[in-house]
Order: C-alpha cells, then sequence, then structure tokens
C-alpha cells in the first residue's frame, strides 16, 4: 500500500506570500509594483510546474507498478472537488485546496491507464472513510483527525486502508471474486513515496 502525500514547495510558497506582503505596500501601477508582480507570476508558474511534474511522475509510478505486477484495473474513489471545497473550512484539507491537485492527479492517472489498456473505474466513495469495511455500516466519526479505526474487536487499521477496501467493495462484480482475510489489513503498511 503507497502513500502519495501532496507535496508541498514550502521555499517558494514562503517568497511568494513575503513578495505579496511587500506588494501591499506598493503603490500600484509604479515600476516597483509591476516588477514585484512580474516576479511572483514567475514563482507562481514554476510551483505550478512543479506540481504538474510531481503528478505526471506519480501517476506514472502507479502505472508501471500495475502493468509490472498483471493488474488490469485501477479502482479511483470519483472525489468531487468543487463538492470538497465547499464542505471542507478553515486548515482541514488546505493542502489540496484551489490547486486542483486531486483533480489533476485523476485525470492524468486516467489517460495513462487507457493509453496501457487498463481499465479505469471511478466509484462514488461516498461515507467510505466512515463506513466499516467489514460490517458495511457506518460506524466511525467523520472526523479524519483520528488515523485508526477498529474493524473488528481487538483489529485496528489505518482508516485510508479502510476506506480503500470500501472503494473496492463498491465496485463489487471485481471484488467478490477474491477471497479476503480482513486480518491482512493489519499487516498493511502505507509507505510513502518521494519522487
Amino acid at each position: 500500500c503507497y502513500k502519495y502525500q501532496t507535496k508541498r514547495f514550502k521555499g517558494l510558497e514562503k517568497d511568494i506570500n513575503q513578495l505579496k506582503r511587500k506588494l501591499d505596500k506598493k503603490i500600484k501601477g509604479s515600476n516597483h509594483y509591476n516588477k514585484m508582480m512580474s516576479s511572483i507570476k514567475r514563482k507562481q508558474t514554476k510551483v505550478t510546474n512543479k506540481r504538474k511534474d510531481y503528478l505526471h511522475k506519480a501517476s506514472k509510478q502507479i502505472v508501471s507498478y500495475c502493468l509490472t505486477n498483471n493488474i488490469d484495473n485501477i479502482i479511483c474513489g470519483d472525489i468531487q472537488t468543487k463538492k470538497l471545497k465547499k464542505d471542507f473550512k478553515c486548515k482541514q484539507n488546505k493542502s489540496t485546496q484551489n490547486e486542483g491537485l486531486l483533480s489533476g492527479f485523476k485525470g492524468f492517472l486516467q489517460y495513462k491507464a487507457e493509453k496501457n489498456n487498463l481499465n479505469f473505474i471511478l466509484v462514488d466513495e461516498s461515507y467510505t472513510t466512515q463506513m466499516n469495511c467489514v460490517s458495511g455500516k457506518i460506524e466511525f466519526n467523520p472526523d479524519t483527525s483520528n488515523r485508526i479505526v477498529e474493524i473488528c474487536p481487538n483489529v485496528f487499521v489505518d482508516r485510508d486502508i479502510n476506506s480503500a477496501v470500501n472503494i473496492a467493495k463498491k465496485y463489487g462484480v471485481l471484488w467478490l471474486t477474491h477471497t479476503f482475510d480482513y486480518h491482512n489489513l493489519i499487516n498493511v503498511q502505507k509507505i510513502s513515496v518521494t519522487l
């Protein structure tokens, strides 16, 4: 189980924020103002290009893994980014807001999968984080700050793994062809991948 973290370019983001603070003190339309605006735009373009490059590399690595291990289907949660932005407030999910990361990654993964004759399946992922993957009932708190959930007595798994199983189960035709031991989920670890 691989975990791809949203890559942050903190140095560039910090520079942009500092320039924006300085820009507020300049007279609009002056030479200093225009030079600073050009500098901000250059740095913002650089961040955008770096993010896009990271998403391309991550999606390519997933498709390569599928091809190497004879995996024919990629099941992806059909996350609605506009709805997500409306539902989440303040700091929660701040790392994905207004950056197009989720929808961009989904698009890159889809076209790369289809190009390599892999099935790319979008599944509605409503309530998958709150649903117990063993009982199929909504049991967990919607607050995702608690990362570990108990799916059976004395069986604790990572919340993302529980959610991934629920997404796969929603695409039941494929999932029901596999026998699955839920106790094996304890041994599954998320590996953060740095590209």
